[in-house]
C-alpha cells in the first residue's frame, strides 16, 4: 500500500497533534491545580493570622 500523504506533511500533522494534546493537558492540569493552591494559601494565611497575630515576626 502506497502512502497518499507526503512524509513532511505527515510529520507536521503529527507534531501539531502532539502539541495540541500537550497544551490541552497542561491547561486542564492548571485549571485543576489553581483552586487547590488558592485554598491552601487561604488556609495558611488564616492559620498564621490566628496563631501568630501578636508575634513580632508576623508584624
Amino acid at each position: 500500500m502506497f502512502p497518499l500523504i507526503p512524509k513532511s506533511l505527515c510529520n507536521r500533522a503529527y507534531r501539531l497533534s502532539f502539541m495540541g494534546t500537550a497544551c490541552l493537558s497542561l491547561y486542564s492540569l492548571w485549571v485543576a491545580l489553581l483552586p487547590n493552591v488558592c485554598r491552601s494559601l487561604e488556609h495558611t494565611a488564616k492559620f498564621t493570622r490566628r496563631n501568630f497575630g501578636r508575634s513580632a515576626l508576623y508584624r
